[in-house]
C-alpha cells in the first residue's frame, strides 16, 4: 500500500465522516438553544450508554470480522458465508442487549443521574443499543471488502435523515424529546445500511452449520476482544468521567464537557476512522515485513498530523469563538478544556498508527494494557484534581494521559518490532507540539493576539500540509496535479514527487 492509497482511502470516508461530525455539531447547537447546557449534558449521558451498550453487545465482533474477511477476500463463498454469520449473530446479540438495558433502567439512572427519574428513557436506549450492533455488522462486512464508498454512503445518508428527525422532535418537544434524540441517529443509520446493503449483489447462500457459525463466531471474537475490552474501558471511563462533573460540579458543567468533547475529541475521529478503514487491514498483511510495515506506520501518522495540525492551532487559538458560535455564549468557559483536548490530540494521533502495530503482530495483552494505561492516567487525574479545578482537571488529565501514551506505545514498539521513528515524522511531531503549547500560552495572557497569530499558524501549518499531500499523491495527475500547480503559479514550486 502506498501513501497514495491511504489518502484515497481517507479522502472516501473522510468524507463521510466530515458530514457526520458537522451534522453532529448542528444537532447540538439546536438542542443547545432550546434545552440548553443541562440538556445537553442529559443528551450526553444518553448518548454514552448507546456508545458503552453497543460495545458491549458487540463483542468486538466487528473488529474480528473486518481482519478474517479482509484475509479471505478471494474465496466469495466463504465472504458470503461469514457475512451471514455476523448479521445473524448481531441480531442475536443486539437482542439480549435490548432486554439487559430494560431491566437495569432504574440502577443505570439512579448511578448515573444520580436519581431514577430517567428511568423509562434508559430503558428505551436498547433500542439504540440493538441497531448500533446491527449497523457495525454491516459496516464491518463493508470495510473488510473494501467498499468503502458504501460505508461512506451509509455514513453520510443515515446521519442526515437521523439529524432530520433528531431536531423536528426537540424543535417540538424540547426536553422530553431527549431519548428521541439519542435513538434517532443509530436507527437511521442501522436503517440506511440495510438499504445500501440490500441494493448490492450479493453472493446468496445458505444458512451454514451450527457448529461452522460457531467457530467463525468464536474466531472473529477472539480477534476482537482486545478492541471490545479497550473500547468498553474507554467509552466507560468518559462515562465515569461525566458522572464525575455532574457529581462534583454540576449538570450545567456536564454539558460545557460534551461541547467540548465533541468538537475535539469526536471531530479527531475522523481521521481515526478515515485512516482506520484501510490501514489495520493493510498492516495486518504487511506485518511480516517490518521495513514496510514501519514505513506505513510512520506515513500514516504523517499524513494524520499534516491535516490535523493546523486545525489544532485554530482550535486552540479561537476556542471560545468556535464554542460561541457552534453552541452560543453560555458554552465559552468550556475553551481552556478545549484548548488542553486539541494540544493532547496531536499525541493521540501519533501513537495511534504504533499501537495498532502491537495488535497486528498478534500481542492482545499488550495491547490492551496500553489501552489501559491511557484510561488510568485520564479518570485517576480528572478525579484527584477535578473538585480543586474544575473542567481544566479534565483537559490536564486527557493531556497527561496522551503524551504517556505515545511515549509507552513507541517504547513497546520498539522492543517487540525494533520500530523506528522516521525523520518527517519526529519533526512534524516536534514543531507542532512546541507551536501548540507555546500558543496555548500566549492565548491565555493574551487572547487577541493569540487569535491572530493561532489564524496566521494555522494558514502556514495547511499551506505545508498540502505541499506534503501533493507530494504523497504525486504531482502528475489528479488532486496532487491540482496542488502542485496553485504552488508554482504563486512561485513557490513543488520540486520533489515522493511516493
Amino acid at each position: 500500500m502506498t501513501p497514495r492509497d491511504l489518502i484515497k482511502g481517507m479522502t472516501v470516508i473522510g468524507g463521510g465522516q466530515i458530514v457526520q461530525n458537522l451534522l453532529a455539531i448542528v444537532r447540538l447547537k439546536v438542542v443547545a438553544l432550546i434545552v440548553g447546557a443541562a440538556g445537553v449534558g442529559v443528551l450526553g449521558l444518553f448518548s454514552n450508554v448507546v456508545q458503552l451498550g453497543s460495545q458491549l453487545a458487540g463483542l468486538g465482533l466487528g473488529s474480528g470480522a473486518v481482519r478474517e474477511i479482509a484475509l479471505q477476500h478471494e474465496d466469495q463463498a466463504r465472504v458470503a458465508r461469514l457475512r451471514r454469520m455476523l448479521v445473524l449473530a448481531s441480531l442475536l446479540q443486539g437482542g439480549m442487549a435490548i432486554a439487559i438495558i430494560w431491566l437495569l433502567r432504574a440502577p443505570l439512572s439512579e448511578f448515573l443521574s444520580g436519581d431514577r427519574r430517567y428511568a423509562l428513557e434508559f430503558g428505551l436506549l436498547g433500542t439504540g443499543i440493538f441497531a448500533t450492533v446491527l449497523a457495525q455488522a454491516y459496516m464491518a462486512y463493508l470495510q473488510g471488502v473494501r467498499r468503502l464508498g458504501a460505508v461512506a454512503k451509509i455514513t453520510v445518508w443515515g446521519n442526515v435523515i437521523g439529524s432530520l428527525f433528531a431536531i423536528a422532535i426537540v424543535w417540538r418537544y424540547e426536553d422530553a424529546g431527549l431519548i428521541w434524540v439519542a435513538l434517532a441517529l443509530p436507527v437511521a443509520i442501522a436503517l440506511a445500511a440495510f438499504v445500501v446493503i440490500g441494493t448490492m449483489r450479493l453472493e446468496r447462500v445458505g444458512l451454514p452449520p451450527i457448529r461452522t457459525m460457531w467457530r467463525d463466531w468464536r474466531d472473529m471474537i477472539r480477534v476482537g476482544a482486545s478492541f471490545l475490552i479497550g473500547g468498553l474501558v474507554a467509552i466507560a471511563v468518559v462515562l465515569l468521567v461525566r458522572a464525575m462533573i455532574v457529581r462534583e460540579i454540576g449538570l450545567v458543567e456536564a454539558g460545557l464537557f460534551h461541547g467540548a468533547w465533541v468538537l475535539a475529541v469526536q471531530y479527531l475521529g475522523i481521521l481515526q476512522v478515515s485512516m482506520g478503514a484501510d490501514y489495520y487491514p493493510s498492516l495486518t498483511r504487511l506485518i511480516g515485513d517490518r521495513k514496510q510495515a514501519v514505513a506505513l506506520a510512520n506515513q500514516q501518522a504523517q499524513i494524520g498530523l499534516a491535516v490535523y495540525g493546523p486545525l489544532s492551532l485554530l482550535l486552540i487559538a479561537l476556542a471560545p469563538w468556535f464554542l460561541e458560535l457552534l453552541y452560543g455564549a453560555d458554552f465559552t468557559p468550556a475553551a481552556t478544556l478545549l484548548q488542553w483536548l486539541a494540544v493532547a490530540n496531536i499525541f493521540r494521533l501519533t501513537f495511534w498508527p504504533v499501537h495498532f502495530i502491537v495488535i497486528a503482530l498478534g500481542r492482545p495483552v499488550l495491547f490492551l494494557a496500553i489501552e489501559l494505561l491511557w484510561n488510568v492516567v485520564f479518570v485517576g487525574l480528572s478525579w484527584l484534581l477535578l473538585a480543586r479545578f474544575g473542567l481544566e482537571a479534565v483537559g490536564l488529565g486527557f493531556f497527561v494521559a496522551s503524551l504517556a501514551t505515545l511515549i509507552t506505545a513507541w517504547w513497546v514498539a520498539r522492543r517487540i518490532y525494533s520500530f523506528t521513528w522516521e525523520r518527517q515524522t519526529l519533526v512534524l511531531l516536534f514543531a507542532l507540539t512546541i507551536s501548540a503549547i507555546a500558543l496555548f500560552a500566549i492565548v491565555m495572557v493574551f487572547p487577541l493576539a493569540g487569535a491572530a497569530i493561532g489564524m496566521l499558524a494555522g494558514v502556514a501549518g495547511a499551506l505545508m500540509a498540502a505541499r506534503m499531500i501533493a507530494r504523497f499523491l504525486g504531482t502528475d495527475k489528479g488532486a496532487g496535479a491540482v496542488i502542485a500547480g496553485s504552488f508554482a503559479a504563486i512561485g513557490w514550486p513543488i520540486a520533489a514527487v515522493r511516493d
